[in-house]
């Protein structure tokens, strides 16, 4: 009874944890037409906060050498505090300065997340249940997805776009304190060896050499970078495109979320008895007919619309985390978890940077309708990127 509390709490916690990064990775966008209005900025420098709050992901390589050699547990500590840490700053300052010094002190804590927890949850997870201890940890960031948008766009019409942040900031800094009191992980490997050659292995370097984890890194970016365009724009395009209100905007985002929170744990049950490939092509066909129900509409379309087709975006969205977790921990090397995910996550934090600040340019050049367009086209790519993937196939997973 001990070992298997020992085996559930970790993983309880790790997934909380994700609830809040996931939390924070959508706390801006919701408030973007207030932010917009307030402190007089364009469209692209909107996108520019969520290209800095991505850009502290790009240390997650660095990061995981640490996790490898000092252990997951310290580090999902210090990232836990971070993140929700950028909000508070925020939410002090106020000035478009400040905000982007906020979201570059939150993206630094996002660089923990990924590298820390998929190693404990490869530690702990059960044999044959992987794909479910995946689904179950990915549940958890896709509710934070879910619950950010109404409860941040709420907030803020109750009070302000800038105490909405800091409450928000703050409640994540003690959950910082429950979560250390709390996890429990394995320790790291001692020095021996079997360690060394991990670290030959396991390295950057050895990393970048092997074509499976490419190819995943690569699939990660079309994804993230599709992604990031519909967690940035979907306020704005309810507004600005489709001439309907912020709160259907943040409504329709939230059902995006809500419904790829359930279908990750039909995701996870698929990945551990089918072909992940298969699952990632049926599941992108979901998302790219619900986006063109909506961004070629040939009439004016209602709000109830906008919501159901994002929800149906989203549950294909659900579908992919848990084959896609399990794509990459079939090529990763022995012993390299760590390093492995934190390279096609600092492949997926990439996309994340680049989208928000170019669809942005985009839109300020063109239409927000072209801009999700693109988004399509993403979509697309990743799915010819991940028929070069090897799949483990159900017995594996």
């Amino acid at each position: 009874m001990q070992g298997r509390w020992g085996l559930s709490l970790p993983l309880g916690l790790v997934t909380v944890s994700h609830l809040f990064s996931h939390f924070y990775m959508v706390a801006f966008p919701p408030l973007f037409p207030l932010i917009r209005s307030d402190l007089g900025v364009s469209t692209a420098e909107l996108g520019l906060i969520m290209t800095v709050l991505a850009a502290g992901s790009l240390l997650q390589i660095p990061v995981v050498s640490v996790v490898d050699r000092v252990g997951a547990r310290w580090v999902a500590i210090v990232g836990t505090f971070l993140t929700p840490a950028g909000y508070v700053i925020v939410g002090l300052g106020g000035t478009y300065p400040w905000v982007l010094a906020g979201a570059a002190v939150s993206g630094l804590g996002q660089a923990s997340y990924h590298p820390a927890n998929y190693t404990i949850i490869e530690q702990i997870a059960e044999p044959g249940r992987l794909g479910r201890s995946f689904s179950i940890h990915t549940f958890g960031g896709t509710m934070g997805f879910t619950i950010a948008p109404v409860s941040v766009g709420a907030l803020a019409l109750l009070l302000d776009w800038q105490t909405a942040l800091l409450i928000v900031g703050v409640v994540g800094v003690l959950f910082t304190v429950v979560f250390a009191g709390l996890l429990r992980a394995p320790a790291p490997p001692t020095a021996s060896a079997d360690t060394a050659t991990d670290d030959d292995a396991g390295s950057v370097l050895a990393l970048f050499s092997s074509t499976p984890l490419l190819i995943m890194a690569a699939f990660f970016f079309m994804i993230n970078l599709a992604l990031a365009g519909i967690q940035s724009y979907t306020p704005l395009y309810a507004l600005d495109g489709l001439a309907l209100s912020t709160s259907v905007g943040n409504t329709a985002l939230s059902a995006f979320f809500a419904a790829s929170s359930a279908s990750v744990l039909i995701g996870g049950y698929l990945a551990d008895r089918t072909d992940p490939r298969l699952n990632i092509l049926g599941a992108v066909s979901i998302i790219l007919l619900a986006l063109a129900a909506l961004v070629f509409a040939p009439v004016a379309v209602t709000g109830v619309y906008v919501v159901t087709a994002l929800a149906a975006a989203g549950f294909g969205l659900g579908l992919i985390y848990s084959s896609r977790d399990l794509l990459v921990s079939t090529a990763t090397p022995a012993d390299a978890a760590g390093r492995s995910f934190g390279l096609v996550f600092t492949f997926a934090a990439v996309g994340g940077l680049i989208s928000p600040v170019s669809l942005g340019y985009v839109i300020d050049l063109t239409t927000i309708a072209f801009a999700f367009s693109l988004i399509m086209l993403a979509y697309v790519l990743a799915v010819v990127i991940i028929f070069f993937s090897d799949s483990p196939g159900p017995a594996a997973a």
